[in-house]
């Protein structure tokens, strides 16, 4: 997978987030061994944050959650792009925190990227290419 083809998919993934408030978005692939995932939310909102992942085995979650919220399992999926979204729809003021951790490494933080127009939140979308897992 080269450098375009990780920015195409970013590209799909910011525009999923936009316009789906939290959708999510990832490519068949190869698959890896199981791996250790964590999935965490912080951030100001008490409650009412849209959560979006893929499960253990690729399926969709999408759940709403108070903050602070997290997930943990070992990954045996084949998804070569993991994203993970919390948004809270509306206009109330605050920030999301989105941090992913894979094997006990926190891979990527971000804080309040999601577009305006999905609500206050945040997205993290790791990649493997083959070598383990990066943010991108």
């Amino acid at each position: 997978m080269g450098i375009q083809s990780v920015g195409r998919q970013l590209g799909r993934v910011a525009a999923a987030v936009a316009l789906g408030g939290g959708l999510l978005l990832a490519s068949p692939g190869t698959a890896f061994a199981s791996t250790p995932i964590v999935f965490e939310l912080t951030g100001t909102f008490g409650d009412g944050v849209q959560v979006s992942y893929f499960g253990a085995n690729d399926e969709p979650i999408v759940e709403v959650a108070g903050l602070p919220w997290s997930a943990a399992y070992d990954y045996n999926g084949s998804a070569p792009s993991l994203t993970f979204t919390g948004i809270h729809p509306g206009p109330d003021p605050g920030s999301v925190t989105c941090r992913v951790s894979i094997g006990g490494k926190t891979i990527v933080s971000r804080t309040n990227n999601a577009p305006k127009a999905a609500g206050n939140g945040a997205y993290c979308n790791v990649v493997n290419l083959g070598k383990g897992y990066i943010a991108n």
